[in-house]
């Protein structure tokens, strides 16, 4: 007989003395992201998902800038998304999209639009610059995806108190969704 069980990260018991073990795989270490990855973490998504490739996002400081975030080419989406974001030091940004004959408010509605709904995938990718300093695009879209789809590790213990088995599964909402045999 099968069962669907539904638990939460901690140690809950799922049937008859069996046990199960839920503990989050954390995709990138909890920080507090300075306004600068957050600037640049919005860049840096923005870019992704509207099809740039991503040459590299950092934090470190150069002359004239805070932070900078480094594109295959120009894109005028993900230029203004940390403006339409609200985060602060986007003078330039705006003074680039305009020179580059586009207007800055209708791309920063368009950057808005495309980063509704991906809150957790910014922060996320804003906890890594802001853990790594400079990141590569391949290790934002990693840490989207991680962000997007989170997972935990799962170890069954059996009534004796052995491990019976071990394995990866998604997390969906906060819950673990287990298929057992009984």
């Amino acid at each position: 007989m099968e069962r669907l069980v539904e638990i939460k990260p901690g140690i809950s018991e799922i049937y008859g003395g069996w046990k199960a073990k839920v503990k989050p795989i954390d995709c990138v270490e909890e920080t507090m992201p300075s306004p600068t990855a957050e600037h640049e973490a919005a860049h840096t998504v923005a870019a992704l998902l509207t099809g740039s490739c991503v040459r590299k996002a950092s934090r470190i400081p150069g002359p004239g800038y805070s932070g900078i975030t480094e594109l295959n080419g120009f894109n005028g989406v993900a230029f203004m998304a940390a403006h339409a974001l609200g985060c602060s030091g986007t003078g330039y940004d705006r003074l680039v999209v305009s020179q580059m004959g586009h207007d800055p408010d209708l791309l920063a509605g368009v950057a808005r639009g495309v980063l509704s709904g991906h809150e957790e995938e910014i922060s996320a990718v804003a906890s890594l610059i802001e853990v790594k300093e400079t990141i590569s695009g391949t290790e934002a879209l990693w840490v989207m995806n991680s962000a997007r789809n989170p997972q935990a590790e799962v170890t069954i213990i059996n009534p004796a108190g052995e491990k019976a088995r071990h394995f990866v599964t998604k997390i969906r909402g906060s819950l673990v969704f287990l298929s057992i045999d009984l």
